[in-house]
């Protein structure tokens, strides 16, 4: 009877613990941008956003590309707009005179936020 009392409170604690691991990969932001440019030149940025479980009332709402923390580009959707796959990508295409340290965010109204980032160097 007594290892009942504890193996069950465990076993409760170990499946609670698995359902806040998988709640958090319900997003997911992966940016790439190339690692060395030259000051002035035009590089390529993408963002590769996956949602689970796509619907109406259940989206990415908002997409933000930062260097630092300045905003370059803002993607925004809404209930009659919002993108149907659940996965999809954008592009950002700038030029830099220094250093750039990117963060991609992006927002899902069910899930929360997701953000990842990148750096590149000016040589």
């Amino acid at each position: 009877m007594g290892w009942k009392l504890i193996l069950l409170p465990l076993l409760a604690l170990s499946l609670l613990a698995m359902t806040g691991t998988a709640a958090a990969d319900d997003i997911e932001v992966d940016l790439d941008a190339p690692d060395y440019a030259r000051s002035g030149e035009t590089v390529p940025v993408t963002i590769e956003i996956e949602h689970e479980d796509t619907a109406p009332g259940r989206y990415v709402d908002t997409v933000r590309l930062y260097d630092g923390d300045t905003l370059l580009k803002e993607w925004r959707y809404g209930p009659d707009d919002y993108v149907k796959a659940e996965e999809w990508t954008l592009s950002y295409s700038g030029a830099f005179d220094r250093d750039a340290y990117l963060r991609a965010t992006a927002h899902s109204t069910v899930y929360g936020d997701d953000t990842d980032t990148e750096r590149i160097r000016i040589r």
